[in-house]
């Protein structure tokens, strides 16, 4: 739906005046009467609300449409400084074709800021009957040979400098005239471009600019007009707008000048106006800027441009060239983006006052959308609106400096999102690890922080202040030399997004591989409350290449082996959850075992207690597989649900699958779990072997396979008080209804956690 803000109308016959009382809040179209025999229109007078406006509004100043100032040939400006010429064409009721196959042509004069049609008054522009239906469509330029009658189409060159507008189809009569209204629309993006030096040796050594070109932005934009046979009853219909391939480049419209030092001297160098970006997505504009001391520099970026709509490009000179931000044109303020249209505040040690480049994405695609710079304050705190993309990642306005990935983004529309950061002031490049006021809390705020590895000297709890996006770049699982991890990592019921693993490598000691969000967790080790909420973990073409100590392949979504030791401690995963598809296929020796599940790989000792698991998890070859555990020696597993599908097509018999366990051994137990995913080739639906199980269930095709908790019992770990504690690890025990669309138990966390 397009905003119409002006008004037009008529007050007589002959030279019309304009009515400037008659604009208002409620009203805010172009109103356009036709007249008998000799057809004048009146100008079109500015009415919208003033913060609507852009830079230098005038009351009396001619606009056609919202968000882009007055346009005029080489001259982009608020008051109309030269004759704007437009052109209509015309079809009656009922035939098949435009009348005359011309053009009317119509001005609006600068001199008196009034539009008058300056054609004569024949029957080939208009109808002899005033009661005719009449419907008129239009466009500005008036190029010219630009309407091709042939076809129905407009065509006019994008020549960086003129602004393209048109009309949806109206219909009225000279008698009555088009109360409808009519509006003209912008066909194209318009932007100013805006120019500063990082500092005093970037000034002297760049000068000023003497040129700037969008490249490959020249084109045709094509108009398509409606409605060309006798049954035609669009009105309403907008023309079609098309443009040609991209040709050669646009210049942006502008004098020379002298370059200033800080964004906040930013100089104006001209403005430009091109093709709206036409994929759903955004395109990469190249800039190349000549400037007084050398040249052409050109830089990249990512935006999408929409018709009508106006950017602010701003080009950022340093030592070393030339960088390029672009945000949406701040209109009535003069600042971008007002204080109370802000959702995400920046803190970032070590960067006062320094000057970031913000890049936004699109959370889905994760293909850049646009580029904030964000001058950060002394305090190195800085605001920004970020709406529904994904703040992918920053880069600090100093020389050689690199992206910092940060992966944050809103999940409701009134969402604050901090982003906490102490980035490293010896290459502004890498980050480090913040501290809670403990001294022994890293805290992580950001995928920088995370992909830190949970390496910090000295401390002992790696704590999540808000959910990450990993943004589907590989992940490294943790490892700790020849050692097992056997800190804390509290995730605190926040959520990994885009989790990604392909590569695993070896273990130095034994060639075992271990893969996950940790390869291996010992003696008292844990992980809870942390959420996998997608991503994938694929793995191909295993080779061992140590055969005679190699033991075999480990991975879970969060862990490889868990294990510990009676006297040292034992490792634990707690309240955790993955989504994530988990495949593994082919491998160099076909003796080796495969141990692979949604949690843990291998469970040598310690506990698994109310996780789950909703991710796929598949194979093609020998495997012990499932949900939960891969495999089971010592320890316990307790309150553990498995949605997730298991699929092993592997064809000899060493394979152990199910829903819970793959295979259990030797000690420990398996307690108060259920499984509803579907396991492959009729295998166990809770443990395919060994072990002891007490008090769990299956569904499967909609039968039941063993005992559904119907009393609140800690003692069976069945409690439904909600704790996570003491055999309290349920919130609600759900109900069979004999198969009916039953309801299951719900674990203590489920509920404030939501993929």
């Amino acid at each position: 739906m397009r905003k119409r803000e002006y008004v037009m109308t008529a007050i007589g016959r002959g030279c019309f005046d304009v009515i400037n009382n008659f604009c208002n809040h409620e009203m805010k179209k172009n109103i356009l009467n036709l007249l008998p025999v000799l057809l004048f229109f009146c100008l079109l007078t500015g009415c919208s609300e003033q913060e609507n406006e852009g830079l230098g509004y005038v009351g009396n100043e001619i606009r056609i449409a919202t968000n882009i100032e007055a346009v005029t040939r080489g001259v982009i400006n608020s008051p109309l400084t030269a004759d704007l010429e437009v052109g209509l064409i015309r079809l009656d009721k009922n035939e098949n074709s435009y009348v005359g196959e011309e053009t009317l042509n119509g001005v609006v004069f600068s001199a008196d800021k009034k539009l008058r049609i300056i054609d004569e008054t024949t029957d080939a522009y208009y109808p002899a009957d005033m009661s005719a239906k009449v419907r008129l469509i239009g466009w500005y330029p008036n190029e010219a040979g630009a309407f091709n009658a042939e076809n129905g189409t407009v065509t006019f060159p994008i020549d960086g400098s003129t602004d393209i507008m048109y009309t949806e189809m109206i219909e009225g009569t000279s008698k009555d005239g088009f109360t409808g209204g009519v509006t003209f629309d912008h066909a194209l993006s318009q932007v100013v471009v805006t120019a500063y030096a990082e500092d005093s040796p970037a000034k002297a050594k760049w000068g000023g600019i003497t040129s700037v070109t969008v490249l490959n932005k020249e084109q045709n934009c094509i108009l398509t007009l409606p409605g060309v046979s006798a049954d035609y009853d669009g009105v309403g219909d907008d023309p079609a707008i098309s443009f040609s391939a991209e040709m050669g480049g646009i210049s942006v419209e502008g004098e020379d000048i002298d370059i200033d030092v800080d964004i906040k001297n930013a100089v104006m160098f001209g403005y430009a106006m091109f093709a709206p970006t036409q994929s759903s997505t955004s395109e990469e504009l190249i800039i190349e800027v000549t400037t007084k001391e050398g040249g052409p520099l050109q830089a990249k970026v990512s935006h999408k441009f929409e018709a009508g709509k106006k950017y602010e490009i701003t080009l950022r000179f340093s030592m070393v060239g030339v960088s390029v931000g672009v945000q949406p044109w701040a209109w009535g303020t003069g600042t971008y983006p007002a204080t109370s249209d802000t959702d995400t505040e920046f803190h970032i040690e070590n960067c006062k006052d320094k000057i970031i480049s913000v890049i936004l994405a699109n959370p889905e695609t994760l293909v850049d959308e646009k580029v904030v710079m964000l001058q950060l304050d002394e305090k190195g705190d800085g605001k920004i609106a970020i709406g529904d993309l994904l703040v992918k990642s920053i880069q600090v306005a100093v020389p050689d400096s690199k992206l910092i990935w940060i992966g944050r983004k809103k999940f409701k529309p009134d969402d604050k999102v901090v982003i906490n950061l102490t980035v490293k002031s010896s290459d502004y490049s890498s980050v480090d690890w913040r501290m809670d006021g403990d001294g022994t809390t890293a805290l992580i705020n950001t995928a920088a922080e995370m992909r830190l590895g949970f390496n910090k000297s000295g401390a002992t709890v790696y704590k999540f202040e808000s959910d990450i996006d990993l943004m589907n770049q590989e992940w490294t699982p943790v490892n700790v030399g020849s050692t097992a991890f056997t800190n804390v990592i509290d995730g605190d019921k926040h959520k990994i997004y885009g989790f990604l693993v392909t590569t695993f490598t070896s273990n130095t000691a034994n060639n075992a591989y271990f893969g996950g969000l940790v390869r291996s967790l010992g003696a008292n080790g844990v992980i809870k409350n942390l959420h996998i909420a997608s991503g994938k973990i694929n793995i191909s073409n295993i080779v061992f290449t140590q055969t005679t100590s190699a033991t075999g392949f480990y991975v879970g979504a969060f862990v490889g082996n868990l294990g510990g030791s009676s006297a040292g401690g034992e490792g634990e995963i707690i309240g955790c959850s993955n989504a994530a598809d988990i495949n593994v296929d082919n491998r160099s020796i076909t003796t080796l075992p495969i141990y692979l599940a949604g949690i843990v790989g291998y469970l040598t000792r310690g506990g698994i207690v109310g996780c789950l698991n909703t991710g796929k998890i598949s194979n093609n070859i020998d495997t012990y597989a499932s949900g939960i555990c891969g495999r089971k020696v010592l320890g316990d597993i307790i309150a553990c649900v498995n949605k997730g599908s298991i699929q092993v097509s592997a064809s000899s018999g060493n394979t152990y699958s199910a829903g819970i366990v793959g295979r259990s051994t030797v000690d420990g137990t398996i307690s108060a779990c259920y499984n509803t995913g579907q396991v492959s080739s009729g295998l166990g639906a809770i443990n395919k072997s060994g072990g002891t199980v007490a008090n769990c269930f299956s569904v499967s095709s909609n039968t039941l396979t063993g005992n559904w908790p119907t009393v609140d019992s800690p003692s069976t770990n069945w409690g439904k008080a909600g704790t996570g504690l003491n055999g309290n690890y349920w919130i609600d025990l759900g109900s069979w209804n004999d198969g009916v669309d039953p309801t299951y138990p719900k674990l203590y966390w489920e509920t404030p956690v939501v993929f």
